[in-house]
């Protein structure tokens, strides 16, 4: 049996397709957004870590007071920002990454 519509797209129905279409095509807009904004958060981290490795190199250059520093550094740590990575075991100069 063929299918027989009881109804007709009126130009007020199309109208509403095509803005549930425009509203579609936000939204897939939308999605690309969360991409950029992850992209943007990876390189804002990379940033930061290369901030945090000069200014560490910069502290005895700098006179800053060292338990201000290390005071500052254990606050990111704590906060889960950095954390401290040992060289080696046999060396235990530390540097900091962000998470």
């Amino acid at each position: 049996m063929p299918f027989n519509p009881k109804f007709t797209i009126t130009p007020k129905i199309n109208k509403a397709l095509v803005e549930i279409e425009r509203v579609r095509g936000f939204l897939d807009a939308v999605k690309l957004k969360d991409d950029w904004i992850a992209d943007m958060q990876k390189k804002a981290r990379l940033s930061l870590s290369r901030i945090i490795q000069r200014t560490l190199k910069a502290l005895p250059v700098a006179s800053c007071i060292r338990r201000t520093a290390q005071r500052d550094l254990e606050d990111m740590m704590e906060k889960g920002i950095i954390k401290a990575v040992a060289k080696s075991q046999t060396d235990p100069t530390r540097h900091y990454v962000l998470l």
